[in-house]
């Protein structure tokens, strides 16, 4: 997989989910996604040594022009996915005030970003998918999900299945039918009268 493809799978999801705050953000997907903008930041401070845009900001760190605007771009993004990723393990958005409270705070912050989500469904909706470009995946049965063999999903094979399931049932149907049939006959042998044969003209039945 090449860069385009991971930055069309991990970094452009969450910035189209800019204005989702409710549902949840598996741990690969979080990460992946500070991963690339990390990544951005760097280009866009290097276009500020480039072009002389920098300054010094807070606690003397440098920044600028290009830096400033690519950070105002992903703050709704970055505070989005952040809010699903605490939801993802349990906890309220309102937990990423912790990032006030030097040190301690972001310590128990990252303590709950880097923690691994609820397998299953939460208070704050069905567990993620992996995938975060297609959260439908795996949903049906015969979903080609990653790493699984194609053959798995062959039309021809789903077929010769459907097939041995529809030939087992006409076979138990056979053997129901005969164990039924050679009931009758035992009775038969043995006098019993068939009422579902008309009767001889006589009035009598075959027995």
């Amino acid at each position: 997989m090449n860069i385009k493809e991971l930055i069309k799978k991990w970094y452009i999801p969450p910035i189209k989910q800019y204005a989702d705050f409710k549902s949840r953000t598996g741990k690969k997907a979080y990460w992946m996604f500070i991963l690339f903008n990390f990544i951005f930041a760097w280009i866009a401070f290097g276009f500020d040594n480039i072009f002389g845009t920098h300054n010094v900001g807070f606690w003397g760190i440098t920044n600028g022009s290009f830096n400033n605007f690519y950070s105002l771009i992903l703050l709704v993004p970055g505070l989005a996915i952040a809010v699903r990723r605490l939801h993802d393990v349990g906890e309220e958005g309102s937990k990423l005030i912790y990032i006030f409270i030097p040190i301690i705070g972001w310590i128990i912050l990252l303590k709950l970003l880097i923690q691994e989500g609820d397998p299953v469904e939460n208070k704050f909706g069905p567990a993620p998918s992996e995938d975060p470009a297609d959260p439908d995946i795996g949903s049906h049965p015969y979903t080609p999900n990653e790493g699984q063999p194609e053959e798995k999903f062959d039309v021809s094979v789903i077929r010769k299945q459907a097939e041995e399931t529809i030939a087992k049932k006409e076979k138990t149907e056979k053997k129901k039918i005969a164990s039924k049939a050679q009931k009758i006959k035992w009775g038969r042998d043995r006098g019993a009268i068939d009422f579902r044969t008309p009767p001889n003209k006589d009035g009598s039945r075959k027995s």
